[in-house]
């Protein structure tokens, strides 16, 4: 199959995990769409986590993708083109560096863009504002003309809001606010200190600190919030109607 049939792999590359899937087949031309779907073959259905992912280091973000393909598909298996959205890609210029360096390691067409560039077409439309609330959040769109917009995606520390990370890290700063006024903890407090296995709130900027990988590791405390907001704390509910505000 390798040999003659070409493959085509697409990788969503997310702030937690990566999905990559290859299909094996033909592309359709007019009025063969129905042959093409049937003639089609999965090659591979692979999801892994994201560690390990630095897309602002083009020569890894490649080697990274590269190292991925050949894990998921079969031995001897060869892509014939491969397209990428991945988290934290924010500028062409950073996607095209990482396309041409995964093209140097392939040696066959790729395409690059940000993860949150995969939403419109997905949802099978030609045009349209893609909008992530994941690990991180971020909105794109195009203008008339074609060029890409993007607002937001600037990162756990600095941005994401109403994502995950971007939750916990406001769910931090709204409990060291308490703190600093004297209030008594609340759920959210029991909550967040239980999740980062600290004995008090003034312990949960240390924790969150030494993070080597902030979105993944503080947005996998989110739950952390919404149980929060469910035992009726009113700083985890003000935190998650903030990020929805910050989202739309």
């Amino acid at each position: 199959m390798q040999d003659s049939t070409p493959i085509a792999v697409g990788i969503d590359v997310g702030g937690t995990k990566t999905h990559l899937r290859a299909e094996a087949g033909g592309n359709p031309g007019p009025g063969q769409s129905a042959v093409a779907d049937h003639l089609r073959m999965s090659v591979a259905d692979h999801v892994r986590t994201s560690r390990g992912w630095r897309p602002h280091d083009s020569v890894s973000a490649a080697a990274w993708l590269a190292a991925l393909i050949d894990e998921a598909l079969p031995q001897g298996a060869r892509p014939s083109a491969v397209a990428v959205g991945g988290h934290a890609c924010e500028t062409p210029r950073q996607c095209e560096e990482i396309r041409s360096a995964l093209h140097t390691l392939l040696g066959v067409p790729c395409l690059v863009v940000g993860d949150a560039e995969l939403l419109v077409p997905a949802a099978g439309l030609d045009k349209g504002v893609g909008l992530v609330a994941g690990t991180g959040s971020v909105a794109v769109g195009r203008l008339p003309g074609g060029d890409s917009v993007q607002v937001g995606g600037w990162g756990a520390v600095l941005g994401d809001e109403g994502g995950s990370a971007g939750l916990v890290r406001e769910a931090a700063r709204a409990l060291w606010a308490a703190h600093d006024r004297g209030d008594p903890p609340d759920a959210l407090a029991a909550r967040l200190t239980a999740a980062f296995d600290v004995p008090e709130v003034p312990a949960l900027g240390a924790a969150l600190e030494s993070a080597t990988q902030p979105s993944a590791e503080w947005g996998r405390h989110a739950p952390s919030v919404f149980a929060a907001a469910e035992d009726g704390s009113p700083l985890a509910r003000r935190v998650i109607a903030e990020g929805g505000r910050a989202l739309a």
